[in-house]
């Protein structure tokens, strides 16, 4: 019996640690949702071609 318990603890401790590692993945990336990276698109092309020229 106390095999099964640590199998079924085990699993959760892998599906916990994944879960926090894609939480913190996500929070990290720069887009969040549509509109973040519609701007963060733009935001990095406006970088490519300055609108002054120099």
């Amino acid at each position: 019996m106390k095999n099964i318990d640590r199998k079924w603890w085990l699993l959760l401790a892998v599906v916990l640690l994944c879960a926090v590692s894609a939480g913190t993945w996500y929070y990290r990336s720069k887009c969040h949702g549509m509109d973040a990276c519609a701007a963060a698109e733009a935001e990095s092309h406006e970088r490519d071609r300055p609108s002054e020229p120099q």
